[in-house]
């Protein structure tokens, strides 16, 4: 019980100060910094790694992500569609320049279930009725959430966290998991392929989410007074 409620404190830390949520990370003028992991070292991940590099310089308020899991589609709220478009497992990620080889290092103190996403997914139009904050703050704390972050903790015991991110296998597990105490994310479909050009055939049928087991970088707001939520990461990682 004390790590679902610690991950709960974590995020409202973030949600604080960050206004933007995760639940829909590549629809964002920031999701063309999307690359599949597996393409880093190769000619064109180099040279995207390098306008990730230059753009973060820059940009003290971005920061760098690598996700594990794709949770895409679009789901039936309250009459409307809402597109979702994340990670279901994240951490933070830091680019290095080193001679001009570019390299990618992942912070395993940081992993997290993506809350954001999970809650969209589990916010129903009954919930809906609450102001919009009380009905994330609802899901969250809901016996199915704990169920979920259960799931979650146990996929990550299955070996190294780090190496999730290289191991669709074990996202695919963690996903299992998390589907056999939430009805919710049982008719999530898994496909294969996913294609970041058509990014908006993904959202075209409505009602219907697809689960892709790659792990991917992706660049997203993370606000520098989040020190808060760095300090929960590492005491979670203690506890567990």
């Amino acid at each position: 019980m004390i790590i679902p409620y610690l991950e709960y404190l974590r995020e409202m830390s973030r949600k604080i100060i960050q206004t933007s949520g995760f639940e829909n990370v590549l629809s964002r003028a920031t999701g063309k910094y999307y690359l599949n992991v597996t393409s880093q070292a190769t000619a064109n991940g180099q040279h995207h790694l390098k306008a990730v590099y230059d753009y973060l310089s820059k940009e003290q308020n971005q920061k760098l992500f690598c996700g594990a899991g794709l949770i895409v589609g679009s789901i039936k709220r309250k009459g409307d569609f809402k597109r979702i478009a994340g990670p279901l497992i994240y951490c933070l990620a830091d680019c290095q320049n080193e001679n001009q080889h570019f390299a990618v290092e992942l912070d395993e103190f940081s992993i997290s279930l993506n809350h954001d996403l999970v809650t969209a997914i589990l916010e129903t139009d009954e919930i809906l009725d609450e102001e919009t904050e009380d009905a994330r703050q609802l899901a969250m704390i809901s016996p199915v959430f704990q169920s979920i972050s259960d799931g979650f903790v146990k996929g990550l015991s299955l070996g190294k966290e780090t190496e999730l991110f290289r191991s669709p296998e074990r996202v695919k597990r963690i996903l299992e998991k998390i589907k056999e105490g939430a009805g919710e994310f049982r008719s999530i479909s898994e496909s294969q392929g996913f294609d970041k050009n058509n990014l908006t055939s993904y959202f075209a049928e409505p009602a219907r989410i697809q689960f892709f087991a790659d792990s991917f970088f992706f660049v997203a707001p993370f606000p520098n007074q989040l020190s808060t939520y760095e300090a929960l990461g590492r005491l979670i990682e203690q506890v567990t």
